[in-house]
């Protein structure tokens, strides 16, 4: 996941691994802005969290630009995952 600092990482940099992973892409499948946001705020209550505090874990990530680097590629590496198994099975 994080090859930079995986011995570093949380269960809060788990959590926001995931969850930014599944904002990126809820982004990119709604086209407008009304439907992508009720997308993000479906996810973020799945994972019980409120806007302002996932505002705050990524403005708090953002403080530390080396941490922050290291998630984001680890976000990077979990769609690049998606997307060659999206992309395999529809070539089944």
């Amino acid at each position: 996941m994080l090859s930079s600092c995986a011995d570093d990482i949380t269960e809060q940099d788990k959590e926001f691994i995931t969850v930014y992973t599944e904002i990126l892409k809820a982004r990119e499948t709604y086209p407008d802005t009304l439907s992508s946001n009720k997308a993000v705020k479906k996810i973020l209550n799945t994972v019980k969290l409120s806007d302002t505090a996932f505002s705050k874990m990524y403005r708090e990530y953002s403080q530390n630009p080396e941490k922050m680097r290291a998630l984001l590629d680890s976000v990077r590496s979990h769609l690049e995952l998606e997307l060659q198994v999206a992309d395999t099975n529809s070539k089944k």
